[in-house]
């Protein structure tokens, strides 16, 4: 059962760092100040961003399912059409769809959009949806 929102939070992003440690690319997340990479390289742009909670139950110790989103970025090199991006956006939505967290985040809907040009880069925008329930809140 998730404890709380660094709980969740932490738990999603290690599926994102996960696949990035399966790749050349570099990952920045939005909380952490780092920058995107000076060349051409691939790379990523992961967040998580939570929506309002909504009370599920009665009580002191009542239960709480909160929602949001994880949105990843993934910037490819521009020119070899979706060659490098395809297999990226596939192996980032690998580990979201039909599967839940070991602490019971539930991913419901994945998908990713192809953005275009974003500077020397290929933009493909993924968001995943997802929900937890919290007790004792």
């Amino acid at each position: 059962m998730i404890a709380d929102r660094e709980q969740a939070r932490d738990e999603m992003l290690a599926l994102v760092a996960a696949v990035v440690a399966t790749q050349t690319i570099t990952a920045v997340y939005d909380d952490t100040g780092t920058q995107p990479p000076d060349s051409t390289a691939a790379w990523i742009r992961a967040m998580v961003k939570h929506n309002t909670g909504t009370r599920r139950s009665l009580g002191p110790n009542g239960r709480h399912t909160q929602s949001g989103i994880i949105f990843v970025q993934i910037f490819t090199k521009t020119g070899d059409g979706q060659t490098d991006a395809d297999p990226l956006v596939k192996s980032l939505e690998a580990p979201f769809r039909g599967h839940a967290t070991t602490g019971g985040v539930v991913f419901k809907d994945v998908y990713t959009r192809e953005i275009g040009q974003s500077g020397p880069w290929f933009q493909n925008n993924m968001i995943v949806e997802f929900e937890y329930d919290l007790t004792g809140v």
